[in-house]
Protein backbone atom coordinates (compact mmCIF):
# COMPACT_ATOMS: atom_id res chain seq x y z
CA UNK A 1 0.00 0.00 0.00
CA UNK A 2 1.70 3.14 -0.65
CA UNK A 3 -0.87 5.55 0.13
CA UNK A 4 -4.16 5.25 2.71
CA UNK A 5 -6.38 7.62 1.35
CA UNK A 6 -6.06 6.84 -2.40
CA UNK A 7 -5.35 2.90 -1.63
CA UNK A 8 -8.44 2.55 1.08
CA UNK A 9 -10.58 5.55 1.80
CA UNK A 10 -11.41 6.98 -1.55
CA UNK A 11 -12.73 3.59 -2.73
CA UNK A 12 -14.73 2.82 0.34
CA UNK A 13 -15.93 6.04 0.59
CA UNK A 14 -17.21 6.09 -3.03
CA UNK A 15 -19.17 2.67 -2.72
CA UNK A 16 -20.88 4.25 0.61
CA UNK A 17 -21.89 7.81 -1.51
CA UNK A 18 -19.16 10.33 -0.75
CA UNK A 19 -18.03 12.83 -3.11
CA UNK A 20 -14.91 15.10 -2.51
CA UNK A 21 -15.73 18.75 -1.52
CA UNK A 22 -14.21 21.90 -0.39
CA UNK A 23 -13.25 21.81 3.14
CA UNK A 24 -14.76 23.81 5.35
CA UNK A 25 -13.29 26.89 7.23
CA UNK A 26 -14.48 24.72 10.19
CA UNK A 27 -11.92 21.46 9.52
CA UNK A 28 -8.31 21.90 9.30
CA UNK A 29 -7.43 22.21 5.41
CA UNK A 30 -4.36 20.08 5.33
CA UNK A 31 -6.76 17.24 4.83
CA UNK A 32 -9.44 16.32 2.04
CA UNK A 33 -13.25 16.64 2.61
CA UNK A 34 -16.03 14.45 1.35
CA UNK A 35 -19.65 14.95 1.49
CA UNK A 36 -22.41 12.24 1.40
CA UNK A 37 -24.54 12.30 -2.05
CA UNK A 38 -28.00 14.29 -1.36
CA UNK A 39 -29.55 10.80 -2.25
CA UNK A 40 -28.03 9.00 0.22
CA UNK A 41 -28.35 10.60 3.17
CA UNK A 42 -26.55 13.52 4.85
CA UNK A 43 -23.03 14.35 6.26
CA UNK A 44 -18.91 14.24 5.99
CA UNK A 45 -15.90 12.80 6.10
CA UNK A 46 -12.65 14.14 6.64
CA UNK A 47 -9.18 12.83 6.25
CA UNK A 48 -5.61 13.26 6.82
CA UNK A 49 -2.90 10.99 5.68
CA UNK A 50 0.94 10.33 6.41
CA UNK A 51 1.34 8.89 3.19
CA UNK A 52 1.17 5.17 4.37
CA UNK A 53 1.73 5.73 7.62
CA UNK A 54 -1.01 6.56 9.42
CA UNK A 55 -4.73 8.55 8.89
CA UNK A 56 -6.81 10.27 11.02
CA UNK A 57 -10.62 10.23 9.91
CA UNK A 58 -13.59 12.28 11.43
CA UNK A 59 -16.40 10.81 10.39
CA UNK A 60 -20.48 12.11 10.94
CA UNK A 61 -22.85 10.97 9.01
CA UNK A 62 -27.07 9.74 8.33
CA UNK A 63 -28.21 7.25 6.21
CA UNK A 64 -31.35 7.55 4.92
CA UNK A 65 -31.76 4.02 3.96
CA UNK A 66 -29.97 0.56 5.41
CA UNK A 67 -27.04 0.50 3.93
CA UNK A 68 -24.47 -2.91 3.89
CA UNK A 69 -20.87 -2.19 2.70
CA UNK A 70 -18.41 -4.79 1.47
CA UNK A 71 -15.36 -3.97 0.72
CA UNK A 72 -11.25 -5.59 0.90
CA UNK A 73 -9.41 -3.14 3.21
CA UNK A 74 -5.18 -3.28 3.36
CA UNK A 75 -3.64 -4.49 6.66
CA UNK A 76 -4.13 -2.01 8.97
CA UNK A 77 -4.70 -1.37 12.38
CA UNK A 78 -7.87 0.80 13.65
CA UNK A 79 -8.58 2.76 16.59
CA UNK A 80 -11.94 4.25 16.55
CA UNK A 81 -13.81 6.31 19.08
CA UNK A 82 -17.65 5.69 18.64
CA UNK A 83 -19.56 9.07 19.91
CA UNK A 84 -22.60 7.66 17.98
CA UNK A 85 -22.83 3.95 16.63
CA UNK A 86 -25.27 3.43 13.80
CA UNK A 87 -23.19 0.68 12.60
CA UNK A 88 -23.12 -3.00 12.67
CA UNK A 89 -19.77 -4.66 11.60
CA UNK A 90 -20.54 -8.26 10.65
CA UNK A 91 -17.45 -9.36 8.83
CA UNK A 92 -15.68 -9.73 11.37
CA UNK A 93 -18.66 -10.00 13.85
CA UNK A 94 -17.84 -6.80 16.57
CA UNK A 95 -20.66 -4.57 18.68
CA UNK A 96 -20.62 -1.20 18.80
CA UNK A 97 -22.14 0.88 20.98
CA UNK A 98 -21.96 4.94 21.54
CA UNK A 99 -18.89 6.27 23.84
CA UNK A 100 -16.96 3.20 23.38
CA UNK A 101 -13.40 3.20 22.23
CA UNK A 102 -12.54 0.23 19.90
CA UNK A 103 -10.01 -1.61 18.41
CA UNK A 104 -10.10 -3.29 14.98
CA UNK A 105 -7.13 -5.42 12.85
CA UNK A 106 -7.71 -5.74 9.56
CA UNK A 107 -5.97 -8.93 8.19
CA UNK A 108 -6.79 -7.83 3.86
CA UNK A 109 -10.07 -9.99 3.86
CA UNK A 110 -13.43 -8.84 3.06
CA UNK A 111 -15.07 -6.51 5.87
CA UNK A 112 -19.00 -6.24 6.12
CA UNK A 113 -20.70 -3.63 8.00
CA UNK A 114 -24.09 -2.32 7.91
CA UNK A 115 -24.84 1.30 8.20
CA UNK A 116 -28.31 2.13 9.76
CA UNK A 117 -30.90 4.18 9.20
CA UNK A 118 -31.56 7.45 10.18
CA UNK A 119 -29.51 7.09 13.30
CA UNK A 120 -25.74 9.42 13.35
CA UNK A 121 -23.21 7.90 12.65
CA UNK A 122 -19.64 9.99 14.25
CA UNK A 123 -16.47 8.91 14.72
CA UNK A 124 -12.72 9.91 15.16
CA UNK A 125 -10.77 7.25 14.04
CA UNK A 126 -6.69 6.36 13.69
CA UNK A 127 -5.94 3.75 10.27
CA UNK A 128 -2.16 2.89 11.36
CA UNK A 129 -0.11 0.60 8.96
CA UNK A 130 1.10 -2.05 11.41
CA UNK A 131 4.64 -2.19 9.69
CA UNK A 132 5.17 1.80 11.03
CA UNK A 133 3.84 1.13 14.58
CA UNK A 134 6.10 -1.63 15.31
CA UNK A 135 9.14 0.62 13.88
CA UNK A 136 7.95 3.33 16.03
CA UNK A 137 7.70 1.20 18.84
CA UNK A 138 11.12 -0.39 18.02
CA UNK A 139 12.78 2.62 18.57
CA UNK A 140 11.29 3.43 22.29
CA UNK A 141 11.39 0.07 23.79
CA UNK A 142 13.05 -3.18 24.22
CA UNK A 143 10.67 -4.82 25.62
CA UNK A 144 8.74 -7.45 23.94
CA UNK A 145 5.39 -6.33 22.86
CA UNK A 146 1.82 -7.60 21.91
CA UNK A 147 1.26 -8.18 18.09
CA UNK A 148 -0.52 -5.71 15.95
CA UNK A 149 -3.98 -7.91 16.05
CA UNK A 150 -3.61 -8.29 20.22
CA UNK A 151 -3.01 -5.33 20.54
CA UNK A 152 -6.07 -3.96 18.91
CA UNK A 153 -8.36 -6.83 20.79
CA UNK A 154 -7.01 -5.71 23.75
CA UNK A 155 -8.12 -2.27 22.84
CA UNK A 156 -11.50 -3.77 22.69
CA UNK A 157 -11.32 -4.40 25.95
CA UNK A 158 -10.03 -1.45 27.98
CA UNK A 159 -12.66 -0.05 30.92
CA UNK A 160 -10.28 3.25 31.48
CA UNK A 161 -9.30 5.34 28.27
CA UNK A 162 -10.50 9.17 29.29
CA UNK A 163 -7.32 10.08 28.28
CA UNK A 164 -7.10 8.48 24.96
CA UNK A 165 -10.05 10.64 24.47
CA UNK A 166 -8.55 13.34 25.28
CA UNK A 167 -5.47 12.58 23.12
CA UNK A 168 -8.61 11.74 19.61
CA UNK A 169 -10.30 15.37 20.96
CA UNK A 170 -7.20 17.41 20.47
CA UNK A 171 -6.18 15.50 17.42
CA UNK A 172 -9.60 16.44 15.93
CA UNK A 173 -9.89 19.62 17.31
CA UNK A 174 -5.90 20.61 15.51
CA UNK A 175 -6.54 23.63 13.19
CA UNK A 176 -2.27 23.98 12.85
CA UNK A 177 -1.24 24.52 9.03
CA UNK A 178 0.69 22.49 6.92
CA UNK A 179 3.85 23.29 8.29
CA UNK A 180 3.09 22.41 11.75
CA UNK A 181 0.39 19.80 11.02
CA UNK A 182 3.00 17.00 10.18
CA UNK A 183 5.15 17.04 13.13
CA UNK A 184 2.14 17.63 15.57
CA UNK A 185 -0.26 14.69 14.41
CA UNK A 186 3.20 12.51 14.65
CA UNK A 187 3.81 13.75 18.03
CA UNK A 188 0.16 12.85 18.97
CA UNK A 189 -0.14 9.36 17.46
CA UNK A 190 2.99 8.61 19.50
CA UNK A 191 1.80 9.66 22.34
CA UNK A 192 -1.61 8.13 21.56
CA UNK A 193 0.58 4.69 21.13
CA UNK A 194 2.17 5.07 24.17
CA UNK A 195 -0.84 5.60 26.13
CA UNK A 196 -2.16 2.46 24.96
CA UNK A 197 0.38 0.01 25.54
CA UNK A 198 1.29 1.56 29.27
CA UNK A 199 -2.50 0.24 29.44
CA UNK A 200 -2.08 -3.14 28.02
CA UNK A 201 1.26 -3.77 29.44
CA UNK A 202 0.44 -2.16 33.18
CA UNK A 203 -2.74 -3.18 34.10
CA UNK A 204 -4.39 -2.46 37.19
CA UNK A 205 -1.90 -4.19 40.13
CA UNK A 206 1.20 -4.40 38.47
CA UNK A 207 2.14 -0.43 37.56
CA UNK A 208 5.79 0.93 37.86
CA UNK A 209 6.75 1.87 40.96
CA UNK A 210 7.68 5.51 41.20
CA UNK A 211 11.26 6.84 42.20
CA UNK A 212 12.48 8.29 45.17
CA UNK A 213 12.46 11.56 44.20
CA UNK A 214 9.05 11.59 42.98
CA UNK A 215 8.19 9.93 47.14
CA UNK A 216 10.50 13.02 48.45
CA UNK A 217 7.29 15.45 46.28
CA UNK A 218 4.59 13.60 47.11
CA UNK A 219 5.20 13.79 50.45
CA UNK A 220 5.68 17.06 50.69
CA UNK A 221 2.42 17.79 48.23
CA UNK A 222 0.59 15.72 51.66
CA UNK A 223 1.79 17.76 54.33
CA UNK A 224 1.15 20.75 52.40
CA UNK A 225 -2.19 18.86 51.47
CA UNK A 226 -3.27 17.80 55.35
CA UNK A 227 -2.26 20.98 56.69
CA UNK A 228 -4.17 23.69 54.40
CA UNK A 229 -7.30 21.54 53.13
CA UNK A 230 -9.91 20.17 54.61
CA UNK A 231 -11.31 18.50 51.74
CA UNK A 232 -11.03 16.82 48.24
CA UNK A 233 -7.53 14.55 47.94
CA UNK A 234 -6.69 13.39 51.07
CA UNK A 235 -2.79 11.71 51.61
CA UNK A 236 -5.34 8.08 51.86
CA UNK A 237 -6.99 9.26 48.59
CA UNK A 238 -3.07 9.79 47.22
CA UNK A 239 -1.93 6.79 48.59
CA UNK A 240 -4.74 4.44 47.01
CA UNK A 241 -3.17 5.62 43.27
CA UNK A 242 0.45 4.49 44.27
Amino acid sequence: MNNFITDMHEPCLQLVGFKESAVPKSFNPVGNFYELNDNCGKGFYWVYGNSNKYTITLQECTMFDEYELQYTPPKYMGINYYCSAAKIEKSPYKAISNNELHGFYSTGSQYTAVYQKDIPLRVIGLEINPDYFQDICSKYTKIQLPSPSEICQAIHQLTDYSDIILILNQIKNFMGDIDFARAYYDSKILELMTSILVKITNPKGSRPKICPSDKIALNILETYINNNLTYCATSNRLRENL
